[in-house]
């Protein structure tokens, strides 16, 4: 995706050409009909050099990409003028069928609109070079333009070039040029979807370090969530990419740390928009964060470009409503969930945001929650309201997954809002169980500007939100299991960021920092440093533990590893940009228990709202806050409380360097480099 464009290219397993009648004048193109059966593994746009003025007749092709289609070519023209004489054309015949296609499934799934679509069915390769001197491709979205030969083109900023000639080609395979957009990622890879991985990540919202179980959690029950670490491999110094939501999640979508990421903090855009009604009840217009950079590839376009189905529930926090960055803009076929981190503060919201073709959207659209609307946003009424969005988005996490089937891989991004503040749940048996484990509990008197509704039973809340996740979680490895495909799929549960301590949690009771320094919004281990765990039955060791030090951008080259993408950087980099970064090593021989696996030289963090940054080498870890350095050696004091920059300026020195060099200036967030 690049500019809101979508290039796909169907490549024809089997064509058969029948029939013709009337004249071979190309300005009065002949009716002959094509039955074509095929697989559509591609699809490209692109024209030739006959008028501008030719129509296009409209064809539907019932299917989606990766499914046998079969479908008529009503309007076709003969070759070009060297074959305007041909009759009785049969399969050894070059002919040439001109039609407008509209892609009915797969334009939902793809937002592609209307295809222009010539398909060659050229049995003899000797007509190949005539034939390529009469084409040329274009970029389409709902017009055809065409061009001269080699002409570079420039449509709504997104530029497309004629980069690649396909050099073997096969009979009954769609011959042309393919046209690539820069960057070169738009074109979709000629890798086959059988064998590959499908893939669930899980990331939860504010959950500590020591907040499982399997992490030494000893008030909290998560017996799914463990269970999973001992079917699997469970790290211990798996690091988020920013203390904070939207730009820890950027750094795992992205595949950039926060030095070189655009989101680098939690801007907001409802802020000052005008108000709308919901009831009674007043709600912003607009809603949402920063947006990703359109120019720099995200995960889901990767995996969407390796014929992955996509889905994503939960936050997404990436962009704002109707920006250049939302789900359905960014390489997601199916989202649920909140657009925005700040509404998800409600866990009884007015609405949801949603993108779903198969109902119709075409964009992102909001969801009214009409159950929850009759009551007030804050104070006693609003627990009236029935509508509880973690379960919402869960369910409608698992009738995605139902729908999955073996031959086509999914990529599924579940981003649960639990255990974020406000804290507020269901009165049901799993709340009441803990009201009766903390019979003695704290009582919080609410904050109504940071949407943090009151809440009595306050650590039974907290503990109830995660015992609640832990389910989430064993529905989706239950309903993988059920539908077989638990041996060939990958499933990763982390967190955004450390503890919070928001709407009346008490991070201190549980020991939820596991014995690491600092909470959320804080570069200290315990902001950053999150419970990360892998599970793929036969491929991944069951019970293992690993001390490998990685970072959320590391996940692209990991899952790009893991699906076959080779030299992702190369292939998926934006050749416009003077340096299109990406910082991540893949840990997949980490994951598979096999040699050559690479290390950091360092880990990098800033974060502007704090005027932090964290930089990890090795076991020397420095925290710079407010431009002031401090140094700490983790491998003798792992709560970072004794700082020994005066002792060691040489590696402060060193570690100065990097920073210097790894950060690069953002307008929209700063901090202060020492």
């Amino acid at each position: 995706m690049y500019g809101g464009y979508k290039i796909i290219f169907p490549v024809i397993e089997h064509g058969i050409a029948y029939g013709h009648t009337g004249s071979h004048q190309l300005c009065n193109a002949s009716f002959y009909k094509f039955l074509c059966e095929f697989r559509i593994l591609k699809l490209l746009a692109y024209s030739d050099t006959l008028p501008c003025t030719d129509k296009f007749r409209q064809v539907a092709v019932k299917g989606m990409v990766g499914k046998s289609c079969k479908f008529h070519i009503l309007s076709a023209t003969v070759g070009s003028s060297r074959q305007r004489n041909t009759k009785n054309l049969g399969c050894n015949d070059c002919i040439v069928g001109k039609c407008l296609i509209e892609v009915a499934d797969t334009e939902k799934q793809y937002g592609i609109g209307m295809l222009a679509l010539h398909l060659y069915i050229l049995p003899h390769k000797r007509r190949f070079h005539y034939l390529f001197s009469h084409l040329i491709f274009i970029c389409l979205l709902c017009k055809v333009t065409i061009l001269a030969p080699y002409v570079q083109i420039q449509e709504k900023n997104c530029k497309f070039a004629i980069m690649k000639i396909f050099s073997s080609l096969e009979s009954t395979v769609l011959m042309g040029l393919c046209v690539t957009a820069i960057p070169g990622w738009a074109q979709k890879s000629e890798t086959t979807t059988a064998a590959k991985p499908n893939i669930i990540y899980i990331m939860c919202d504010d959950m500590g370090y020591g907040d499982l179980g399997c992490y030494g959690q000893k008030y909290i029950s998560t017996p799914h969530i463990d269970n999973m670490a001992s079917e699997g491999m469970r790290f211990t110094q798996a690091y988020a990419g920013s203390p904070v939501s939207a730009p820890s999640r950027a750094s795992f979508m992205t595949g950039q740390h926060s030095g070189h990421c655009e989101v680098r903090g939690n801007k907001e855009y409802w802020r000052d928009v005008p108000m709308m009604k919901y009831g009674d009840n007043d709600e912003y217009t607009v809603v949402g964060q920063h947006p990703y950079d359109p120019g720099h590839i995200i995960l889901p376009e990767i995996m969407k470009d390796n014929g992955y189905t996509t889905g994503m529930f939960g936050k997404w926090a990436g962009g704002y409503e109707g920006s250049v960055s939302t789900p359905d803009k960014r390489g997601i076929d199916e989202f649920y969930g909140y657009i925005c981190q700040f509404q998800a503060h409600l866990y009884y919201p007015n609405f949801l945001n949603r993108y779903n073709p198969a109902k119709g959207d075409t964009t992102v659209v909001r969801v009214t929650m009409e159950d929850n609307i009759p009551y007030p946003m804050y104070g006693d009424d609003y627990f009236k309201r029935t509508q509880y969005s973690a379960d919402m988005i869960h369910q409608e996490a698992m009738d995605w997954l139902d729908r999955q089937e073996e031959g086509r891989p999914f990529f599924g991004i579940l981003t649960y809002t639990l255990p974020h503040a406000e804290l507020a749940q269901p009165r049901d048996s799993i709340l009441l169980d803990y009201h009766r484990r903390f019979f003695e509990d704290k009582t919080w008197g609410g904050q109504e500007g940071s949407r943090y509704n009151p809440s009595v039973h306050t650590h039974a809340q907290f503990a109830g939100m995660i015992t609640r996740l832990d389910h989430y979680v064993g529905e989706v490895l239950a309903k993988l299991k059920e539908k077989g495909l638990d041996d060939n799929t990958l499933v990763i549960f982390t967190s955004d960021n450390g503890p919070h301590e928001e709407g009346g949690a008490d991070p201190e009771f549980f020991g939820r920092d596991g014995q690491l320094r600092g909470l959320k919004r804080q570069c200290y281990e315990g902001g950053i440093r999150v419970p990360f765990i892998a599970r793929w039955p036969g491929k991944i060791q069951a019970g293992s533990v690993t001390d490998h030090q990685c970072a959320f951008y590391d996940i692209m080259p990991t899952f790009c590893d893991l699906i076959g993408v080779d030299n992702y950087v190369g292939k998926y980099a934006n050749k416009e940009k003077s340096t299109d970064y990406f910082d991540g090593i893949s840990f997949a021989p980490t994951l598979m228990g096999t040699e050559g696996q690479q290390a950091h030289e360092y880990l990098y963090w800033e974060f502007d709202e704090t005027d932090q940054i964290g930089l990890r080498m090795g076991d020397w870890k420095m925290v710079v806050k407010k431009g002031v350095p401090h140094l700490y050696d983790l491998a003798t004091d792992i709560h970072e409380d004794n700082d020994v920059a005066a002792q060691h300026p040489d590696i402060v020195a060193r570690m100065t360097e990097i920073i210097r060099a790894q950060h690069t200036p953002n307008p929209h967030f700063s901090v202060t480099i020492p």
